[in-house]
């Protein structure tokens, strides 16, 4: 659920900066009213104003250097959205810094490294937040712990050997509810908590990968009625 909060101005058309800037420079109007009626942030408008007036142009055209900051092209940044899905589904999420480490290491593949990157030998913590913003689809979750050995062996060939094993005994022996007792490695890991990483939003359970040898886990027993 998202938090309530005010609600985001709406940028404003090229149009209509143009035209705004007209009446107050050609007509003479007020930066205060007519930031008023075109419904225009005052500094913004005053700003560009004051860009205009320095410049000595009689026709303003207004060129907005939205996307300018941006790094990578959109089919680049939707290549490493999709591999932080991808990477969260397999349990080898990445945290913020490790994404920020394979943006610089992207980058300098592409030769399109900025100079700030260089020097800091990692992407900024502002590009960061713009891609985020960018693919609302992402998200920072805290992932469950989950063993490579359990990570390893969840697949469909074991599963479908389990559950096939599982028939053949409960139609041999028919087992009422009450004699059948699960035991469940919940709840009491030992292992280290892992740290947050970059994860696709919506996701219902989001899995890290922790070594074995770190800890291991107790058996919690409990009935199913």
């Amino acid at each position: 659920m998202e938090k309530p909060g005010p609600k985001k101005r709406k940028r404003p058309e090229k149009s209509v900066i143009e035209e705004a800037v007209s009446e107050v420079l050609e007509k003479g109007q007020s930066i205060n009213k007519t930031a008023l009626i075109f419904n225009i942030l005052r500094a913004y408008l005053a700003k560009i104003v004051k860009k205009v007036k320095a410049s000595g142009e009689t026709v303003y055209k207004h060129c907005p250097n939205i996307g300018n900051k941006r790094i990578f092209t959109t089919d680049q940044e939707n290549m490493l959205a999709d591999y932080l899905k991808i990477a969260s589904k397999m349990c080898y999420g990445l945290t913020r810094q490790q994404t920020k480490k394979l943006a610089f290491d992207y980058a300098m593949a592409n030769d399109i490294t900025p100079d700030k990157w260089k020097e800091i030998k990692i992407a900024s913590d502002d590009w960061l937040k713009g891609f985020m913003g960018r693919h609302k689809d992402l998200t920072v979750r805290k992932p469950e712990s989950t063993s490579l050995s359990r990570a390893t062996s969840f697949n469909k060939t074991n599963v479908n050997s389990f559950f096939e094993k599982l028939s053949t005994v409960l139609r041999k022996y028919n087992f009422p509810p009450h004699m059948i007792f699960n035991a469940d490695e919940t709840g009491c890991s030992t292992v280290t908590n892992p740290p947050k990483v970059i994860a696709e939003r919506g996701s219902k359970q989001i899995g890290q990968v922790t070594s074995a040898e770190r800890g291991r886990n107790i058996s919690n027993n409990s009935v199913l009625y």
